[in-house]
């Protein structure tokens, strides 16, 4: 490291932001702990006309693993990506890139999904 580098902010890159479960999106721990997150399908005339032929489900079923379900019980919409970077790096032994690419990848499967979203600021918890 060259002299005057600081290893300040390493941490963080680029802007924070906070992950919530989008409205709709039920979770069920299986048998095994899994999570099994049921995701709402479109109301479209062309799916609303197959189930009028076939007997499809309003949802799909995406199970995850350990280390998923692990992830998706922490987000809150209180909690920042580097707040579930940084328990990976703790839980799993894995460095902060490595972590951050994993935790990237997983997010963006889930917002793709519709099952999370984010937010620049933390969102209120609703009480139960």
């Amino acid at each position: 490291m060259t002299e005057g580098a600081s290893t300040e902010g390493t941490q963080s890159r680029g802007p924070e932001f906070y992950v919530r479960l989008c409205e709709g999106i039920s979770v069920e721990s299986g048998d095994d702990g899994a999570a099994r997150i049921k995701i709402p399908r479109p109301d479209t005339r062309f799916r609303r006309f197959l189930s009028f032929i076939f007997r499809l489900p309003g949802y799909k079923i995406l199970i995850l693993d350990e280390t998923g379900t692990e992830v998706l019980s922490l987000i809150n919409g209180q909690r920042s990506f580097s707040d579930l970077v940084r328990h990976l790096v703790q839980a799993h032994s894995l460095d902060d890139l490595q972590a951050r690419q994993s935790m990237g990848a997983f997010l963006n499967r889930l917002s793709r999904e519709g099952i999370v979203e984010m937010s620049d600021s933390p969102q209120e918890v609703m009480p139960s």
